[in-house]
């Protein structure tokens, strides 16, 4: 796919997606374990995530057919990205403060 195709489809470019890949890979929140499946890498858990979190009408089980994983496996995906995107830099997310 073209990188036009690309951003409409993940919503940010192939180097973003590139650099986040790259830090979870080196982070505490990516894990070498595989499944019954084989590994699911880096890229692979950053395109998933970013093709949900793109994509407001779609659901688990469509996110989950579209990349052939199951519902359960899609779930850890997203939970170990949100994890991880949300400690990524507290420079770069600031979280509300209350007053």
């Amino acid at each position: 796919m073209d990188n036009a195709e690309f951003m409409e489809h993940f919503r940010v470019t192939r180097e973003v997606a590139a650099d986040i890949a790259q830090r979870l890979s080196i982070s505490d929140y990516f894990h070498t374990q595989s499944g019954p499946n084989g590994k699911i890498d880096p890229q692979q858990h950053t395109h998933i995530f970013l093709w949900f979190a793109g994509h407001q009408t779609a659901s688990f089980r469509d996110v989950a057919d579209r990349f052939n994983f199951s519902i359960s496996c899609l779930h850890r995906i997203m939970k170990r990205m949100i994890y991880f995107l949300s400690n990524l830099d507290p420079y770069k997310i600031k979280w509300p403060r209350t007053k």
